[in-house]
């Protein structure tokens, strides 16, 4: 574990798609949204500016995304919900292969302390837990966490505050009945409820008290401590209730007793950071899309998002509007053969890729599509697949590799064709997993990394394969695959040199 996310603190007290479409680029993030140039150049500033000061703050280095973070933005949590399906939301992260991705709305304005500026911060910070900490987390303190930092002010160039009040959380804590804290500790892998069973009163209530309850362990020292045991219980197989009580030495109620002293004295703390030099805003480029760009977003968004035969179908009706308007473009079509794909229309999928291939035949994403759609198509025919095709598609994603050789989902795709067809790993395959596990090294990777960890132990790389099995067997949300992870670990612990 590279560290673990604790501070220590100082005290004190059916969618329209508009015409004003910006793209904002920099370094580490690309920006869309329904906002001026300027907007969306403070956007990325400021996120770029967080970024910094967190990476500053835990010493992580210079390292810069690997894929830029892709950051949405819309007027308001209607249009959320149907991009993402989710109610409630004023903004989700999510990480899926082709990087992480995240959607907010801005409505009220981007100014100090408004809500859009601390759900970018909020979910901004998911990604550097998911990423970045080494670690993973319990729901609800991964939750905290990001409600903890979603407060950063960097008005003051030379003194960062982080950790200062949640107005808004704090507002939700005097109004609303409290949950039973055991509800919100024994959220672990998952928040309390579930099928989407919450309503907007009890989510805002949950992600409140998991402010606070963040908040105060992070504004004792002595809780800093206790936390660490606690994690390294909860990734260690324990109950979730038995982990906190044993860690903590008390039970939820107790803890709950605490909280609601430290949340009735309102005296919280929080820290000061100086920085000898910031990020600078000159680093990001803006431009306006025209509408057919934009309807191309919008229909990219809506299929990251939802990955369902509903949305896939929703954002086809946006890629022919984007087609309409700007003609044939080989990233429409690239996109096109992923609906395809989705929407299980292999055939077509394989057409759109050849468009693609023949209109940019060296562009790494299309190279990479067009290798995944072959893998995939090998995966579902099996046998009745010639070795031509599965040769075809390696050498795409190899082209794809050498376009752009951080491009990971080639990397993961030319693994995982081995994995289909039942062969040993060639050099590149094993260089590849590398690859694949440093980066899609996050929670929400887990299940998905589980094939390339059992390529590797057959292949005798046991280093690289048993951390995959151990996360595993205690964070998969699977109880199928996380009984294959015990099986696959003890078998990699017995055969170990």
């Amino acid at each position: 574990m590279r560290f673990l996310f604790i501070l220590c603190l100082w005290f004190i007290g059916a969618v329209p798609v508009s015409a004003a479409w910006t793209e904002a680029k920099s370094e580490n993030f690309i920006f869309v949204g329904d906002v001026s140039e300027k907007r969306a150049k403070l956007i990325v500033s400021e996120l770029e500016e967080y970024r910094s000061t967190i990476f500053n703050l835990f010493k992580w280095g210079a390292e810069t995304e690997l894929m830029p973070v892709r950051v949405y933005a819309v007027e308001d949590s209607k249009d959320i919900e149907d991009i993402t399906g989710n109610e409630w939301a004023s903004g989700i992260y999510t990480s899926s292969s082709e990087g992480p991705v995240f959607i907010i709305s801005v409505k009220g304005g981007f100014r100090k302390n408004s809500p859009a500026r601390n759900t970018a911060y909020h979910e901004y910070t998911h990604h550097l837990i998911n990423m970045y900490s080494g670690g993973i987390y319990p729901q609800w303190y991964n939750e905290g966490m990001a409600e903890y930092l979603s407060t950063f002010d960097a008005s003051n160039s030379k003194l960062i505050k982080i950790g200062l009040p949640n107005k808004y959380r704090s507002f939700a804590l005097s109004r609303r009945q409290w949950l039973d804290t055991s509800l919100i500790v024994n959220s672990v892998r998952a928040y309390p409820w579930r099928n989407g069973g919450g309503n907007s009163a009890a989510i805002d209530q949950f992600y409140a008290q998991a402010w606070l309850a963040t908040h105060y362990i992070q504004s004792h020292p002595e809780m800093t401590d206790k936390l660490v045991k606690y994690i390294s219980l909860i990734n260690s197989e324990f109950r979730p209730a038995q982990a906190f009580d044993k860690a903590f030495g008390m039970s939820p109620a107790e803890f709950e007793t605490l909280l609601k002293k430290y949340y009735k004295d309102n005296r919280y703390m929080s820290l000061r950071v100086k920085l000898d030099e910031g990020y600078a805003p000159e680093a990001v480029t803006t431009r306006r899309l025209s509408k057919g760009e934009r309807y191309f977003h919008f229909a990219e968004a809506i299929r990251r998002y939802g990955r369902n035969k509903q949305a896939y179908e929703r954002a086809e009706t946006y890629y022919q509007k984007s087609l309409a308007e700007d003609g044939p473009k080989a990233q429409i079509a690239a996109s096109q053969a992923l609906v395809a794909l989705g929407l299980e229309k292999e055939d077509s999928a394989k057409t759109y890729a050849k468009t693609a291939l023949a209109a940019a035949p060296d562009d790494p994403r299309v190279l990479h599509i067009a290798g995944h759609i072959g893998v995939h198509t090998f995966k579902d025919t099996g046998l009745n697949s010639s070795e031509a095709q599965l040769k075809k598609a390696r050498k795409d994603l190899i082209n794809a590799m050498k376009a752009n050789p951080q491009n990971v989902q080639a990397h993961y795709d030319y693994v995982m064709s081995f994995f289909y067809s039942g062969q040993k790993l060639n050099a590149q395959a094993k260089a590849s997993a590398t690859e694949v596990l440093y980066y899609y090294r996050g929670r929400s990777f887990i299940d998905h990394n589980l094939p390339i960890a059992q390529l590797l132990l057959e292949a005798g790389e046991y280093e690289d394969a048993l951390p995959v099995f151990q996360r595993a067997t205690v964070w998969s949300d699977a109880r199928s695959n996380r009984r294959m992870a015990e099986i696959h670990l003890e078998k990699a612990l017995n055969t170990a040199p």
